[in-house]
Protein backbone atom coordinates (compact mmCIF):
# COMPACT_ATOMS: atom_id res chain seq x y z
CA UNK A 1 0.00 0.00 0.00
CA UNK A 2 3.20 2.38 0.72
CA UNK A 3 4.18 1.74 -2.84
CA UNK A 4 0.72 2.43 -4.44
CA UNK A 5 0.33 5.42 -2.58
CA UNK A 6 4.20 6.74 -3.03
CA UNK A 7 3.36 6.30 -7.04
CA UNK A 8 0.22 7.54 -6.92
CA UNK A 9 1.75 11.03 -5.47
CA UNK A 10 4.29 10.71 -8.00
CA UNK A 11 1.90 10.47 -10.71
CA UNK A 12 -0.42 13.11 -9.39
CA UNK A 13 2.35 15.38 -8.96
CA UNK A 14 3.37 15.11 -12.71
CA UNK A 15 0.03 15.48 -13.68
CA UNK A 16 -0.52 18.49 -11.62
CA UNK A 17 2.98 20.10 -12.73
CA UNK A 18 1.54 19.52 -16.44
CA UNK A 19 -2.02 19.91 -16.29
CA UNK A 20 -2.55 21.59 -19.06
CA UNK A 21 -0.55 19.12 -21.62
CA UNK A 22 -2.25 16.59 -19.83
CA UNK A 23 -5.79 17.93 -20.12
CA UNK A 24 -4.90 18.10 -23.78
CA UNK A 25 -2.98 14.75 -24.06
CA UNK A 26 -6.33 13.17 -22.56
CA UNK A 27 -8.71 15.20 -24.38
CA UNK A 28 -6.84 13.55 -27.96
CA UNK A 29 -6.83 10.10 -26.45
CA UNK A 30 -10.70 10.07 -25.85
CA UNK A 31 -11.17 11.42 -29.66
CA UNK A 32 -8.75 8.26 -30.46
CA UNK A 33 -11.17 5.94 -28.37
CA UNK A 34 -14.62 6.99 -29.36
CA UNK A 35 -13.11 6.97 -33.21
CA UNK A 36 -12.26 2.99 -32.81
CA UNK A 37 -15.61 2.54 -30.57
CA UNK A 38 -19.15 3.20 -32.91
CA UNK A 39 -20.73 0.45 -32.50
CA UNK A 40 -23.38 1.71 -29.26
CA UNK A 41 -27.01 0.96 -30.11
CA UNK A 42 -27.63 3.52 -28.19
CA UNK A 43 -24.84 5.98 -30.45
CA UNK A 44 -25.91 4.40 -33.50
CA UNK A 45 -29.70 5.29 -32.35
CA UNK A 46 -29.29 9.17 -31.93
CA UNK A 47 -26.81 9.37 -34.33
CA UNK A 48 -29.46 7.24 -37.39
CA UNK A 49 -32.50 9.60 -35.99
CA UNK A 50 -30.43 12.97 -36.06
CA UNK A 51 -29.50 12.57 -39.89
CA UNK A 52 -33.32 11.84 -40.37
CA UNK A 53 -34.36 15.03 -38.69
CA UNK A 54 -33.75 17.26 -41.48
CA UNK A 55 -36.11 15.33 -44.00
CA UNK A 56 -38.96 16.78 -43.76
CA UNK A 57 -41.01 19.03 -40.89
CA UNK A 58 -40.59 19.55 -37.21
CA UNK A 59 -40.96 16.27 -35.95
CA UNK A 60 -41.71 14.70 -32.40
CA UNK A 61 -39.36 12.39 -31.32
CA UNK A 62 -40.97 12.09 -27.43
CA UNK A 63 -38.19 12.71 -24.90
CA UNK A 64 -35.18 12.37 -27.33
CA UNK A 65 -36.66 15.15 -29.34
CA UNK A 66 -34.43 17.66 -28.14
CA UNK A 67 -31.21 15.40 -28.23
CA UNK A 68 -32.26 14.29 -31.95
CA UNK A 69 -32.02 18.05 -32.87
CA UNK A 70 -29.20 18.86 -30.97
CA UNK A 71 -27.47 16.03 -32.86
CA UNK A 72 -28.62 17.40 -36.07
CA UNK A 73 -26.23 20.38 -35.71
CA UNK A 74 -23.09 18.15 -35.94
CA UNK A 75 -24.83 15.91 -38.92
CA UNK A 76 -25.27 19.31 -40.84
CA UNK A 77 -21.56 19.94 -40.02
CA UNK A 78 -20.13 16.57 -41.21
CA UNK A 79 -22.47 17.15 -44.38
CA UNK A 80 -19.96 20.20 -45.21
CA UNK A 81 -16.27 18.03 -45.29
CA UNK A 82 -14.82 17.07 -48.08
CA UNK A 83 -15.76 13.70 -48.28
CA UNK A 84 -18.36 11.13 -49.51
CA UNK A 85 -21.64 11.60 -47.43
CA UNK A 86 -23.06 7.82 -47.00
CA UNK A 87 -26.76 7.52 -45.72
CA UNK A 88 -25.72 7.17 -41.94
CA UNK A 89 -27.98 4.47 -41.66
CA UNK A 90 -25.52 2.82 -44.24
CA UNK A 91 -22.29 3.20 -42.15
CA UNK A 92 -23.77 2.48 -38.59
CA UNK A 93 -25.40 -0.92 -38.95
CA UNK A 94 -27.63 -2.50 -35.63
CA UNK A 95 -26.02 -5.72 -35.29
CA UNK A 96 -23.83 -5.10 -38.75
CA UNK A 97 -19.84 -3.97 -39.15
CA UNK A 98 -18.73 -1.07 -39.21
CA UNK A 99 -16.51 -0.65 -42.68
CA UNK A 100 -13.31 2.05 -42.26
CA UNK A 101 -13.13 4.68 -44.29
CA UNK A 102 -12.27 8.49 -44.41
CA UNK A 103 -16.43 9.10 -44.81
CA UNK A 104 -16.97 6.77 -41.84
CA UNK A 105 -14.22 7.37 -39.31
CA UNK A 106 -14.78 11.69 -39.86
CA UNK A 107 -18.63 10.98 -39.19
CA UNK A 108 -18.00 9.01 -36.17
CA UNK A 109 -15.50 12.19 -34.97
CA UNK A 110 -18.12 14.21 -35.52
CA UNK A 111 -20.67 13.03 -33.90
CA UNK A 112 -19.01 11.85 -30.78
CA UNK A 113 -17.69 15.98 -30.98
CA UNK A 114 -19.93 16.76 -28.08
CA UNK A 115 -19.72 13.99 -25.63
CA UNK A 116 -15.73 14.82 -25.31
CA UNK A 117 -16.18 18.23 -25.19
CA UNK A 118 -19.08 17.53 -22.74
CA UNK A 119 -16.61 15.52 -20.58
CA UNK A 120 -13.85 17.74 -20.93
CA UNK A 121 -16.13 20.76 -19.65
CA UNK A 122 -17.54 18.64 -16.99
CA UNK A 123 -14.49 17.57 -15.60
CA UNK A 124 -12.98 21.92 -15.64
CA UNK A 125 -15.95 22.53 -14.23
CA UNK A 126 -15.47 20.08 -11.44
CA UNK A 127 -12.11 21.93 -10.71
CA UNK A 128 -13.64 25.48 -10.14
CA UNK A 129 -16.09 23.79 -8.50
CA UNK A 130 -13.75 22.70 -5.64
CA UNK A 131 -11.33 25.77 -6.75
CA UNK A 132 -14.39 27.90 -5.49
CA UNK A 133 -15.10 26.02 -2.59
CA UNK A 134 -11.81 25.12 -0.76
CA UNK A 135 -9.21 27.97 -2.72
CA UNK A 136 -6.84 24.93 -2.88
CA UNK A 137 -5.79 24.34 -6.31
CA UNK A 138 -4.32 20.55 -5.67
CA UNK A 139 -7.65 19.71 -4.54
CA UNK A 140 -9.13 21.06 -7.77
CA UNK A 141 -6.90 19.64 -10.15
CA UNK A 142 -6.88 15.95 -8.07
CA UNK A 143 -10.83 16.51 -8.17
CA UNK A 144 -10.44 17.55 -12.55
CA UNK A 145 -7.77 14.40 -12.67
CA UNK A 146 -10.51 12.01 -10.63
CA UNK A 147 -13.08 13.02 -13.00
CA UNK A 148 -11.29 13.07 -16.40
CA UNK A 149 -9.28 9.51 -15.76
CA UNK A 150 -12.21 7.75 -14.62
CA UNK A 151 -12.83 4.30 -16.03
CA UNK A 152 -16.82 4.40 -15.66
CA UNK A 153 -16.86 8.12 -17.65
CA UNK A 154 -14.76 6.72 -20.44
CA UNK A 155 -16.90 3.73 -21.19
CA UNK A 156 -20.43 5.54 -20.88
CA UNK A 157 -19.45 8.95 -22.55
CA UNK A 158 -16.70 8.73 -24.67
CA UNK A 159 -17.34 5.10 -26.20
CA UNK A 160 -21.02 4.35 -25.62
CA UNK A 161 -21.72 8.06 -26.82
CA UNK A 162 -24.70 8.54 -24.55
CA UNK A 163 -26.68 11.96 -24.28
CA UNK A 164 -26.41 11.65 -20.44
CA UNK A 165 -23.13 13.12 -20.39
CA UNK A 166 -24.40 16.47 -22.35
CA UNK A 167 -26.98 16.85 -19.72
CA UNK A 168 -24.89 16.30 -17.03
CA UNK A 169 -22.42 19.38 -18.48
CA UNK A 170 -24.84 21.51 -18.40
CA UNK A 171 -26.13 20.78 -15.00
CA UNK A 172 -22.77 21.18 -13.27
CA UNK A 173 -22.74 23.99 -15.48
CA UNK A 174 -25.57 25.51 -13.92
CA UNK A 175 -24.39 24.99 -10.39
CA UNK A 176 -21.15 26.22 -10.72
CA UNK A 177 -22.80 29.33 -11.98
CA UNK A 178 -25.55 29.30 -9.49
CA UNK A 179 -22.78 28.83 -6.21
CA UNK A 180 -20.89 31.76 -8.23
CA UNK A 181 -24.08 34.24 -7.58
CA UNK A 182 -25.10 33.96 -10.83
CA UNK A 183 -28.78 33.01 -10.32
CA UNK A 184 -30.79 34.41 -13.46
CA UNK A 185 -28.27 32.86 -15.74
CA UNK A 186 -27.68 29.28 -14.12
CA UNK A 187 -31.53 28.63 -15.32
CA UNK A 188 -30.19 28.55 -18.78
CA UNK A 189 -28.34 25.44 -18.48
CA UNK A 190 -30.47 23.92 -16.04
CA UNK A 191 -33.35 23.88 -18.58
CA UNK A 192 -31.25 22.83 -21.49
CA UNK A 193 -30.02 20.12 -18.97
CA UNK A 194 -33.99 19.29 -18.62
CA UNK A 195 -34.45 19.18 -22.34
CA UNK A 196 -32.09 16.42 -22.77
CA UNK A 197 -32.79 14.55 -19.88
CA UNK A 198 -35.97 14.71 -17.43
CA UNK A 199 -33.79 14.69 -14.21
CA UNK A 200 -32.60 18.52 -13.33
CA UNK A 201 -36.00 19.31 -13.46
CA UNK A 202 -35.79 17.69 -9.80
CA UNK A 203 -33.48 19.89 -8.59
CA UNK A 204 -34.98 23.10 -9.13
CA UNK A 205 -36.27 22.98 -5.52
CA UNK A 206 -33.15 22.87 -3.90
CA UNK A 207 -31.89 25.75 -5.82
CA UNK A 208 -34.93 27.37 -4.67
CA UNK A 209 -34.68 26.35 -1.15
CA UNK A 210 -31.41 27.34 -1.11
CA UNK A 211 -32.07 30.90 -2.34
CA UNK A 212 -34.95 31.34 0.71
CA UNK A 213 -32.75 30.32 3.05
CA UNK A 214 -30.55 33.53 2.46
CA UNK A 215 -33.79 35.28 2.67
CA UNK A 216 -33.66 36.29 -1.03
CA UNK A 217 -37.27 35.58 -1.79
CA UNK A 218 -37.40 38.12 -4.86
CA UNK A 219 -34.37 35.90 -6.55
CA UNK A 220 -35.96 32.93 -6.03
CA UNK A 221 -38.91 34.18 -7.55
CA UNK A 222 -36.60 35.59 -10.17
CA UNK A 223 -35.29 32.32 -10.97
CA UNK A 224 -37.98 29.96 -11.32
CA UNK A 225 -39.55 32.84 -13.78
CA UNK A 226 -36.25 32.57 -16.07
CA UNK A 227 -36.36 29.12 -15.92
CA UNK A 228 -40.04 28.50 -16.83
CA UNK A 229 -39.60 30.88 -19.67
CA UNK A 230 -36.63 29.62 -20.99
CA UNK A 231 -38.49 26.08 -20.85
CA UNK A 232 -41.23 27.76 -22.86
CA UNK A 233 -39.16 29.02 -25.29
CA UNK A 234 -38.04 25.39 -26.12
CA UNK A 235 -41.90 24.54 -26.69
CA UNK A 236 -42.50 27.21 -29.01
CA UNK A 237 -41.59 26.02 -32.33
CA UNK A 238 -43.69 22.33 -31.72
CA UNK A 239 -46.60 24.45 -30.53
CA UNK A 240 -46.62 26.91 -33.79
CA UNK A 241 -46.07 23.43 -35.51
CA UNK A 242 -48.69 20.82 -33.75
CA UNK A 243 -51.05 23.71 -31.80
CA UNK A 244 -52.20 23.61 -28.47
CA UNK A 245 -52.18 19.84 -28.81
CA UNK A 246 -48.61 19.45 -28.33
CA UNK A 247 -48.93 20.38 -24.56
CA UNK A 248 -51.25 17.19 -24.10
CA UNK A 249 -48.52 15.29 -25.68
CA UNK A 250 -46.20 16.24 -22.72
CA UNK A 251 -48.56 15.51 -20.14
CA UNK A 252 -48.92 12.25 -22.14
CA UNK A 253 -45.21 11.36 -21.21
CA UNK A 254 -46.03 10.99 -17.40
CA UNK A 255 -48.33 7.69 -18.33
CA UNK A 256 -46.52 6.74 -21.79
CA UNK A 257 -44.45 3.67 -22.54
CA UNK A 258 -40.71 6.11 -22.60
CA UNK A 259 -40.16 5.13 -18.91
CA UNK A 260 -38.20 7.14 -17.10
CA UNK A 261 -41.03 9.60 -15.92
CA UNK A 262 -43.06 6.62 -14.12
CA UNK A 263 -39.42 4.15 -13.21
CA UNK A 264 -39.22 8.00 -10.79
CA UNK A 265 -42.84 7.12 -9.28
CA UNK A 266 -42.41 3.22 -9.15
CA UNK A 267 -43.43 1.93 -12.33
CA UNK A 268 -46.79 2.83 -12.05
CA UNK A 269 -49.21 5.99 -11.21
CA UNK A 270 -50.78 3.72 -8.07
CA UNK A 271 -48.16 3.74 -6.09
CA UNK A 272 -45.73 5.75 -4.40
CA UNK A 273 -41.90 4.74 -4.58
CA UNK A 274 -39.06 5.13 -1.88
CA UNK A 275 -37.66 7.31 -3.99
CA UNK A 276 -40.44 9.71 -3.76
CA UNK A 277 -40.08 9.18 -0.58
CA UNK A 278 -36.72 10.16 0.01
CA UNK A 279 -36.87 13.12 -2.29
CA UNK A 280 -39.86 14.82 -0.11
CA UNK A 281 -37.84 14.49 2.68
CA UNK A 282 -34.93 15.70 1.62
CA UNK A 283 -36.77 18.76 0.43
CA UNK A 284 -37.83 18.91 4.08
CA UNK A 285 -35.04 18.79 5.85
CA UNK A 286 -33.36 21.17 3.73
CA UNK A 287 -36.00 23.85 4.56
CA UNK A 288 -35.70 22.91 8.38
CA UNK A 289 -32.00 22.55 8.84
CA UNK A 290 -30.09 23.72 5.80
CA UNK A 291 -27.74 26.38 6.51
CA UNK A 292 -26.58 29.63 4.49
CA UNK A 293 -24.12 27.40 2.02
CA UNK A 294 -25.28 27.21 -1.93
CA UNK A 295 -22.72 23.73 -2.24
CA UNK A 296 -25.41 22.27 -0.08
CA UNK A 297 -27.39 21.98 -3.55
CA UNK A 298 -24.62 19.49 -4.42
CA UNK A 299 -25.21 17.47 -1.05
CA UNK A 300 -29.00 17.15 -1.80
CA UNK A 301 -28.81 15.94 -5.39
CA UNK A 302 -26.23 13.65 -5.06
CA UNK A 303 -28.98 12.17 -2.45
CA UNK A 304 -32.09 12.52 -4.56
CA UNK A 305 -30.29 11.11 -7.40
CA UNK A 306 -28.01 8.50 -5.90
CA UNK A 307 -31.47 7.28 -4.42
CA UNK A 308 -33.20 7.20 -7.85
CA UNK A 309 -30.25 5.40 -9.13
CA UNK A 310 -30.37 2.48 -6.96
CA UNK A 311 -33.65 2.10 -6.35
CA UNK A 312 -35.84 2.95 -9.38
CA UNK A 313 -34.08 1.69 -12.67
CA UNK A 314 -30.84 0.01 -13.02
CA UNK A 315 -29.55 1.88 -16.02
CA UNK A 316 -25.94 1.62 -17.31
CA UNK A 317 -25.81 5.18 -17.90
CA UNK A 318 -27.72 7.14 -15.14
CA UNK A 319 -25.16 6.58 -12.51
CA UNK A 320 -23.28 9.58 -14.72
CA UNK A 321 -25.42 11.78 -13.10
CA UNK A 322 -24.21 11.43 -9.54
CA UNK A 323 -20.72 10.61 -10.15
CA UNK A 324 -19.55 14.57 -10.98
CA UNK A 325 -21.34 15.34 -7.69
CA UNK A 326 -19.45 11.92 -5.94
CA UNK A 327 -16.08 13.57 -6.98
CA UNK A 328 -16.91 17.16 -5.65
CA UNK A 329 -17.87 15.21 -2.36
CA UNK A 330 -14.88 13.32 -2.04
CA UNK A 331 -12.97 15.91 -1.28
CA UNK A 332 -15.89 17.42 0.83
CA UNK A 333 -13.77 17.54 4.23
CA UNK A 334 -10.94 19.82 1.94
CA UNK A 335 -8.33 16.59 2.14
CA UNK A 336 -7.78 13.74 0.04
CA UNK A 337 -9.69 10.24 1.12
CA UNK A 338 -9.53 6.69 -0.29
CA UNK A 339 -12.92 6.01 -1.45
CA UNK A 340 -14.01 2.29 -1.65
CA UNK A 341 -17.11 2.48 -3.61
CA UNK A 342 -15.63 5.05 -5.82
CA UNK A 343 -12.64 2.58 -7.14
CA UNK A 344 -15.31 -0.52 -7.48
CA UNK A 345 -17.61 1.41 -9.56
CA UNK A 346 -14.43 2.43 -11.40
CA UNK A 347 -13.66 -1.65 -11.64
CA UNK A 348 -17.01 -2.28 -12.90
CA UNK A 349 -16.40 0.12 -15.34
CA UNK A 350 -13.68 -1.87 -16.28
CA UNK A 351 -15.14 -4.61 -16.69
CA UNK A 352 -18.44 -3.09 -18.33
CA UNK A 353 -15.61 -1.53 -21.18
CA UNK A 354 -13.69 -4.77 -21.84
CA UNK A 355 -17.65 -6.38 -22.22
CA UNK A 356 -18.06 -4.05 -24.69
CA UNK A 357 -14.89 -4.30 -26.27
CA UNK A 358 -15.19 -8.31 -26.59
CA UNK A 359 -19.24 -8.01 -27.82
CA UNK A 360 -18.18 -5.22 -30.34
CA UNK A 361 -14.83 -6.83 -31.72
CA UNK A 362 -14.56 -10.75 -31.05
CA UNK A 363 -18.42 -11.63 -30.22
CA UNK A 364 -19.89 -12.95 -33.40
CA UNK A 365 -16.21 -14.84 -34.17
CA UNK A 366 -15.41 -16.16 -30.95
CA UNK A 367 -18.61 -16.16 -28.13
CA UNK A 368 -21.62 -16.80 -30.63
CA UNK A 369 -21.54 -19.94 -31.17
CA UNK A 370 -19.88 -21.56 -28.25
CA UNK A 371 -22.10 -22.44 -25.71
CA UNK A 372 -19.65 -22.30 -22.54
CA UNK A 373 -18.46 -18.99 -23.66
CA UNK A 374 -21.70 -17.23 -24.27
CA UNK A 375 -22.72 -18.51 -20.68
CA UNK A 376 -19.77 -17.29 -19.12
CA UNK A 377 -20.29 -13.84 -21.44
CA UNK A 378 -24.32 -13.40 -20.09
CA UNK A 379 -23.09 -14.42 -16.55
CA UNK A 380 -20.31 -11.32 -16.86
CA UNK A 381 -22.66 -9.45 -18.05
CA UNK A 382 -25.91 -9.50 -16.15
CA UNK A 383 -24.88 -11.09 -12.55
CA UNK A 384 -21.21 -9.84 -11.90
CA UNK A 385 -21.54 -6.66 -13.96
CA UNK A 386 -24.95 -4.97 -12.97
CA UNK A 387 -25.88 -6.63 -10.25
CA UNK A 388 -22.66 -5.94 -8.31
CA UNK A 389 -22.97 -2.25 -9.83
CA UNK A 390 -26.19 -1.66 -8.18
CA UNK A 391 -25.11 -3.22 -5.00
CA UNK A 392 -21.84 -0.84 -4.72
CA UNK A 393 -24.27 2.36 -5.62
CA UNK A 394 -26.17 1.06 -2.98
CA UNK A 395 -23.58 1.02 -0.21
CA UNK A 396 -22.16 4.62 -2.44
CA UNK A 397 -26.01 5.76 -1.85
CA UNK A 398 -26.01 5.15 2.65
CA UNK A 399 -22.36 6.63 3.07
CA UNK A 400 -23.56 9.67 1.41
CA UNK A 401 -27.07 9.93 2.77
CA UNK A 402 -25.68 9.07 6.31
CA UNK A 403 -22.26 11.16 5.65
CA UNK A 404 -24.21 14.48 4.48
CA UNK A 405 -27.02 14.31 7.59
CA UNK A 406 -24.20 14.10 9.81
CA UNK A 407 -21.95 17.02 8.27
CA UNK A 408 -25.05 19.01 7.76
CA UNK A 409 -27.39 19.05 11.34
CA UNK A 410 -25.18 17.52 14.19
CA UNK A 411 -24.97 19.97 17.01
CA UNK A 412 -22.69 22.78 16.91
CA UNK A 413 -21.16 22.01 20.24
CA UNK A 414 -20.29 18.58 19.11
CA UNK A 415 -18.63 19.63 15.77
CA UNK A 416 -16.61 21.74 17.61
CA UNK A 417 -15.50 19.40 19.45
CA UNK A 418 -14.76 16.89 16.84
CA UNK A 419 -12.68 20.02 15.31
CA UNK A 420 -10.94 20.34 18.46
CA UNK A 421 -10.17 17.30 19.05
CA UNK A 422 -8.35 16.42 15.25
CA UNK A 423 -11.75 14.65 14.33
CA UNK A 424 -13.32 15.36 10.61
CA UNK A 425 -17.62 14.57 10.70
CA UNK A 426 -18.40 13.63 7.18
CA UNK A 427 -15.19 12.45 5.87
CA UNK A 428 -16.33 10.54 2.84
CA UNK A 429 -15.66 7.05 3.24
CA UNK A 430 -16.25 6.98 6.80
CA UNK A 431 -18.77 8.95 8.89
CA UNK A 432 -16.16 9.60 11.58
CA UNK A 433 -12.46 9.97 10.85
CA UNK A 434 -9.43 10.09 13.14
CA UNK A 435 -7.00 12.99 11.63
CA UNK A 436 -3.27 13.68 12.82
CA UNK A 437 -3.44 15.84 16.38
CA UNK A 438 -1.29 18.38 14.25
CA UNK A 439 -3.28 18.38 11.64
CA UNK A 440 -4.16 21.99 12.04
CA UNK A 441 -4.94 22.47 8.01
CA UNK A 442 -7.72 19.85 8.06
CA UNK A 443 -9.27 21.21 11.93
CA UNK A 444 -9.53 24.75 9.81
CA UNK A 445 -11.06 23.28 6.88
CA UNK A 446 -13.92 21.72 8.88
CA UNK A 447 -14.49 24.74 11.15
CA UNK A 448 -14.94 26.58 7.53
CA UNK A 449 -17.76 24.12 6.68
CA UNK A 450 -19.53 24.18 9.70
Amino acid sequence: MQMISRLSRKVFRILRDNSRVSVVLITALMFLISTLTPMRSDFINIATASSSALNGPLAWFGPYTFSVYFMSIFYRLWLQLPVEHAPVSDILKLNGQFEPSVSSFSMVVIFKLPFVVSTVLTGLLIYGLLQAKWKNRDLAVAGLFMWLLNPYVWSVAVMDGTMDIVAVMFVTLSMYLFIKGHYEASTIPLAIGVAFRFYPILLVPFFLVSLLREGKRLRSILFAASLATVLAAFTMPFVARFGQSFYGDLVGLLQSGWGEFLWFFGHTTGEISFVVVIYFLTWIVALDKWRTNRFQIIDASTIVLTTFVIFAHWNWYYPLWVVPLLTIRYFDSGRFRWSIPLFMLSLIAVIGATLGIVDFYFYKGLVDGNVWLNRLYELMSSVIYQSSGMSVLAVTGLIIIFQTYISNHVPEVFRTFCAKHGMSIGSFGFPLQVLKPNDQEASRHLIALT
